[in-house]
Order: C-alpha cells, then sequence, then structure tokens
C-alpha cells in the first residue's frame, strides 16, 4: 500500500509524464488497463503521428498540472467527454480513454453530460502524483 501523500503548495508544482519505456509504469485501472498499456497503445496507433501524440501528452501533462496546481478545486478535476477540443487532441484518440482512467479518472453522468470526474480522495491524489517530480 502506498502512503499518503501531501498535496504540493499551489506554486511550483510540476507532473512528469513517463519518458521511459512503457513498462516502468505499473498504474492499474479498475478495467484492467494499466499506464503503460494506455500509452502503448495511443502511441502504436497508424493515425497516431508524432504530432498528434506530443499533442495528446501535452493535453494530459496540462490537465494534470491544472489539478496538482489546483488540488481544492472542482472543476479542474471534470472533463466532458464530448468536449470537441478534448476529442481532437486526447479523448476521442485510441487509448485516449484507458489513459484518462489509468490516471485515476472515472466516467460519469452529470445531468445529460458524460464526464471524466477525479474524486478527491488520498489514493486518487497517490496515483496522480506517483509520477511527479
Amino acid at each position: 500500500a502506498a502512503a499518503a501523500v501531501a498535496p504540493p503548495a499551489a506554486s511550483g508544482a510540476t507532473v512528469s509524464i513517463p519518458t521511459t519505456t512503457p513498462s516502468t509504469a505499473t498504474t492499474t485501472t479498475t478495467e484492467g488497463n494499466t499506464l503503460s498499456q494506455a500509452l502503448a497503445t495511443l502511441a502504436s496507433t497508424q493515425s497516431s503521428t508524432p504530432s498528434t501524440h506530443l499533442t495528446a501528452l501535452q493535453t494530459l501533462s496540462k490537465l494534470l498540472s491544472n489539478i496538482t496546481s489546483n488540488p481544492m478545486e472542482e472543476k479542474y478535476r471534470k472533463v466532458k467527454k464530448s468536449n470537441a477540443a478534448f476529442q481532437r487532441r486526447l479523448g476521442g484518440l485510441e487509448g485516449g480513454h484507458a489513459l484518462m482512467l489509468s490516471i485515476g479518472f472515472v466516467v460519469k453522468m452529470e445531468g445529460d453530460e458524460e464526464m471524466y470526474v477525479m474524486e478527491a480522495s488520498p489514493e486518487a491524489w497517490n496515483t496522480l502524483v506517483k509520477n511527479t517530480a
């Protein structure tokens, strides 16, 4: 069991996307996907050009950075699945859904909208900051 990690101060928080071989990450989702599997799927699809892959990772990094920089603000822990920019950059890519789940997001309905939501909890925080510098 991982020890609880205290949230960092709002300024200066950084999030690192693993740049080593995908087999080094082992964060498991409830659907059995790991971060390494999701990253490998994202990188290996025929539609994943280096530019598309970079944009997806930058989008993921920005989502995580916003959450770690503002851990008490709920708006940063939610993403509409139907958001056109999110779909184009990450959510609509093969491996994008698994990637969101692997970092601790869950899919929930809010009204008539399907959302990726990261619930505030010690477990979610530990998953989120596991790869921070």
